[in-house]
């Protein structure tokens, strides 16, 4: 088992290679089968991450996203991390959404990562988003 030290570097590599849209350095701090869900959905291993990088491009202008990290707690093989992105939608409109992410690790690698934000700004400008 990796310390708590080691388990939030290793976070705070996802969440810069996620900050940098680059799959393959966020798909280096998981294990060789991550799963990632959101809104109850699993996006199982490497296609699953590449799937989020995806869908936001469909949503959010890029070189607009502002992903910020408010709060970072560990407790074992768990790290919580509070955050906030800030974007213009595709349609120039302004986002602002307080995340949650919860990361479990094996192995001093993240297995899974659970993600919870507010579904009400999502569906206020986008309609149903899945």
């Amino acid at each position: 088992m990796a310390s708590e030290d080691q388990n939030k570097a290793t976070f705070l590599a996802l969440f810069e290679a996620l900050k940098a849209r680059d799959s393959q350095a966020m798909a280096a701090q998981m294990t060789d089968r991550p799963n990632w869900i959101v809104w109850g959905n699993e996006l199982p291993g490497i296609d699953g991450i590449i799937e989020i990088l995806k869908a936001a491009s469909g949503y959010y202008r890029p070189e607009t996203i502002v992903q910020d990290l408010k709060g970072l707690w560990c407790d074992g093989d768990t790290v919580i991390a509070r955050m906030t992105m800030t974007a213009k939608t595709t349609t120039n409109e302004d986002y602002a959404n307080e995340y949650i992410w919860i990361a479990q690790f094996e192995n001093d690698k993240i297995a899974e990562v659970r993600e919870y934000l507010d579904l009400r700004i999502i569906e206020k400008l986008f309609g149903r988003w899945s």
